[in-house]
């Protein structure tokens, strides 16, 4: 059941990075760089490509916390 779980969950993963990737092809370089809210504080808050580079980071950290779980039970990921 727990391999399922997380197969489910990769695949939504997947599922919304295809999605954002949509997106993201949808805008010129301009659109991409410009910043959106001049008002927010955090900087990475600011423009499209600010939230991307967020984004991507935290997928790599998300990836990196899973594949421990993985290898932590003894499995890897050919084995979900």
């Amino acid at each position: 059941m727990k391999n399922r779980m997380l197969v489910s969950l990769l695949e939504e993963y997947k599922k919304a990075a295809e999605e954002y990737i949509d997106i993201l092809n949808s805008l010129t370089q301009i659109e991409f760089e410009k910043v959106v809210d001049v008002f927010v504080k955090d900087p990475a808050c600011k423009s499209i490509k600010a939230i991307t580079s967020h984004v991507v980071y935290s997928g790599y950290t998300y990836a990196n916390y899973i594949n421990s779980i993985i290898e932590k039970n003894g499995m890897n990921m050919m084995e979900l």
